[in-house]
């Protein structure tokens, strides 16, 4: 079934001579995996920037529950996080957050809230000209609410 959706880059790797595998944290499906052919060929040098952490993506896509890879039909920036990518700083704290996100956001279920808080912290990061070196605690402090264990501390 054709499906529209925004999905975030987790991370992605390396697949065959041409191809890439991206993870992905969708606004519909929650995790995604993606095999896209041909991305790490010449001609498609303009596109392959676009699956780097943290850029924000409206996906087309070719859905199936049963399948474990899902088929990306089409895909254009929704937000590209210039900022993160040009600084060397904001670019190690993408790159942490991303293999963060990626060993976190294991369920392939629907949490809008949760893609809502990433998306928003995503663009404030990019948006952050100083004083951004403990944005990654105060993330994760925030992201920690919705994976169900920020009151915990307050009870002991």
């Amino acid at each position: 079934m054709l499906e529209k959706t925004k999905g975030i880059v987790l991370n992605r790797i390396k697949y065959s001579d041409s191809g890439i595998i991206v993870r992905l944290y969708t606004r519909k499906f929650g995790r995604q995996s993606f095999l896209i052919r041909g991305m790490r060929n010449t001609k498609a040098g303009r596109h392959n920037i676009l699956f780097q952490p943290l850029f924000i993506l409206d996906l087309e896509m070719n859905y199936k529950h049963s399948r474990e890879m899902q088929v990306l039909k089409e895909f254009s920036v929704s937000f590209a996080p210039y900022e993160i990518h040009s600084d060397i700083r904001k670019s190690c704290v993408a790159l942490f957050l991303g293999e963060v996100l990626t060993s976190v956001l294991k369920e392939e279920s629907p949490h809008e809230e949760m893609f809502d808080f990433i998306e928003e912290s995503i663009i404030y990061f990019d948006s952050c000209k100083e004083a951004f070196a403990n944005f990654h605690i105060a993330f994760l402090a925030g992201l920690s609410s919705f994976l169900g264990f920020s009151g915990w501390c307050k009870d002991r």
